[in-house]
């Protein structure tokens, strides 16, 4: 009988095991709640260990992809149409091989794109750019010789910044171009950073610029200057505008002027991309006025006149020196509306990424999706290192993990506004961590 019994006990804690088990996971299991705020305070607590990564010293980035040293080519003609030839006889293997990237196919396939209206939009954006700067169109021809490539070919190199956002741009009752551009596929580049010495600008003042993007362009971009022969140099065009030396990065068959660039005067500038809610294929492009504004003007005045011209078919961000009167701005355009800040001595220092921080639609509407900057950590991290005041402090600046891109970051230019030097660094390797690949002082460049 005691063997019976012992039987029908065991059965019993069988049959109860689960029931324990039950209560014994509702006793160890907190509440609903309890778990939601135990959530809460782990991402809690990963937001301010960021926070505190964030308000750390600078650390550099460790070394990127790398690519080819990118050549420096030099031009000397009396004219746009010979200086254009001499660029694509130069650059002809780079541009080549730039057009059967795949970087340029969605460009050329817009261009060619008669059912989502691309090929329209090609169409009236060359007309009006043709008729507004006749100049750059003759010099464009003398590219596409130089190159053996087809004119077309070089409109569109030129036209990636408005294609670029005429194809990113969200459907609107006033546009037929799409599709919408899936947030994830936002494209963050460039970075800008301005210093003014504790002393002032006699003190020493400095701009820096990292120039974002594919990739895959790493292996085609250069550098090109353009000097004039002394009896062109000064004298006027055709059209009544005159020749000035002007030299800087650029992409393959892409007018000088759009990236870091600087000329005879002491002018430079640099220009970050911005994606704004909506473009008009009826504008005027980036790179033409960013060209007649920086390779043509002579002063302070004169390039803000420029550059803020209304008429854009999107908008830019653009960093802007003038060496010799000692002034820096920082310039946020969009069709015909435009924001100049800028930089003083009590400022000290500014930074410019890839949104818009200061320009507004009439409505006093955002002019881009904030969406796209979520997870942008380099303005917060800028915001949270020590102010840059020197060339030095924008160098670490633009060399720091959260701002520097391994993948991402073709080239880091500084100009040091008190030598007039220009640095230059490629391959991967940000500027903090070595000796820049070119050294050039503009007084005595071209």
């Amino acid at each position: 009988s005691s063997g019976l019994v012992g039987l029908r006990s065991r059965r019993a804690l069988l049959l109860l095991l689960p029931v324990l088990l039950t209560a014994s996971l509702l006793l160890l299991t907190p509440p609903r709640e309890n778990l939601r705020s135990s959530a809460f305070a782990s991402a809690a607590s990963v937001e301010a260990a960021e926070l505190a990564e964030l308000a750390a010293t600078a650390h550099v980035a460790p070394l990127g992809i790398d690519a080819p040293p990118p050549p420096l080519f030099r031009v000397k003609a009396k004219g746009l149409r010979e200086a254009g030839r001499q660029h694509g006889q130069l650059a002809k293997e780079r541009i080549q091989g730039w057009f059967a990237s795949e970087d340029m196919k969605a460009n050329f396939a817009f261009a060619s794109d008669e059912v989502h209206g691309g090929a329209k939009a090609f169409a009236e954006m060359k007309k009006l750019n043709a008729e507004a700067f006749p100049e750059y169109v003759e010099e464009m021809q003398g590219i596409a010789e130089g190159a053996g490539v087809s004119l077309d070919a070089v409109w569109v190199a030129n036209l990636m910044n408005e294609i670029t956002n005429l194809l990113a741009m969200r459907k609107s009752s006033n546009s037929e171009y799409g599709p919408a551009k899936a947030q994830k596929e936002a494209e963050l580049a460039c970075s800008d950073l301005f210093a003014v010495a504790p002393g002032g600008y006699k003190d020493g003042f400095a701009c820096g610029h990292n120039e974002d993007w594919s990739v895959g362009a790493k292996k085609f971009y250069y550098y090109i200057a353009y000097s004039f022969d002394a009896e062109a140099e000064g004298r006027s065009s055709a059209d009544g505008r005159p020749f000035t030396s002007c030299a800087g990065m650029t992409y393959p068959a892409h007018l000088i002027g759009s990236p870091a660039t600087f000329n005879s005067h002491g002018l430079y500038a640099s220009q970050n991309h911005l994606t704004a809610m909506n473009s008009r294929s009826d504008g005027l492009a980036l790179a033409f006025i960013k060209r007649r504004a920086l390779c043509e003007s002579s002063s302070y005045n004169e390039f803000l006149a420029a550059v803020t011209m209304p008429g854009w078919s999107t908008g830019a961000s653009i960093n802007f020196v003038d060496l010799k009167a000692k002034r820096m701005a920082q310039i946020e355009t969009w069709e015909d509306r435009s924001d100049v800040l800028e930089i003083t001595e009590a400022m000290g220092n500014y930074s410019h990424f890839n949104e818009y921080k200061r320009l507004k639609d009439d409505q006093g509407g955002r002019l881009d999706d904030f969406r796209l900057f979520l997870r942008d950590p380099r303005q917060g991290r800028i915001d949270s290192l020590p102010a840059v005041r020197s060339a030095a402090d924008v160098a670490s600046g633009l060399s720091d993990y959260k701002v520097f891109s391994g993948r991402g970051t073709i080239t880091t230019v500084v100009l040091d506004g008190s030598s007039w030097t220009v640095r230059v660094w490629c391959c991967g390797v940000p500027a903090a961590s070595r000796p820049p690949l070119y050294t050039w002082n503009i007084s005595d460049f071209f």
